[in-house]
């Protein structure tokens, strides 16, 4: 593990928490050069960031995920509505202010990947399994839409491995249930 990224940071609290835990347990000669990042997935984070972005605990931190399912969730609203747009693009601005770097993803296609590298101008665009630098990649479409094609053969196999344990564990009981009929 070279780096952790913090799921629903709501809060300072929530931020600080993270900062403290990892303190903690990583060792002291490593800590420096562990990856730190948290997610900012809710209206409510939204609404606490200048409070996150304010505590000393930010200057652990390298970088911002947003993800814009969860946030158009908390908004009953669609990823590409505008509201979630204008959030998603000032949570960028002041990301981008105290030197974070920031990511993209939730609800990413290929032909919102476009808007999203236009609009908001993240440093990268991410799917639930694969990130893309927007420096680094001439074209966000045919990556998102690759990536897209990998995550479904991931699941596809992810599928048949289960379905191989169901089948072994269902072949096991079927074995036992035959030795109790003798």
């Amino acid at each position: 593990v070279n780096g952790l990224i913090a799921p629903m940071v709501e809060s300072p609290y929530g931020l600080k928490n993270f900062v403290t835990a990892l303190r903690q347990v990583a060792p002291k000669e490593q800590y420096q050069y562990i990856f730190k990042g948290f997610n900012v997935e809710t209206i409510t984070t939204f609404r606490q960031l200048d409070e996150i972005f304010a505590l000393p605990e930010i200057k652990d931190i390298s970088s911002v995920s947003i993800g814009r399912s969860d946030l158009a969730g908390s908004l009953s609203a669609k990823v590409d509505d505008p509201e979630v747009m204008k959030i998603v693009r000032e949570v960028r601005d002041k990301a981008k202010s105290i030197g974070l770097f920031v990511s993209v993803g939730g609800g990413i296609t290929p032909l919102n990947a476009e808007k999203v590298a236009t609009q908001i101008e993240p440093d990268r665009i991410n799917t639930r399994n694969s990130g893309f630098s927007l420096k680094r990649c001439p074209d966000i479409r045919k990556a998102i839409c690759e990536a897209l094609k990998f995550e479904i053969a991931l699941l596809e196999h992810e599928a048949s491995q289960i379905n191989d344990t169901y089948q072994r564990i269902k072949g096991r009981a079927e074995i036992l249930k035959e030795r109790m009929r003798q």
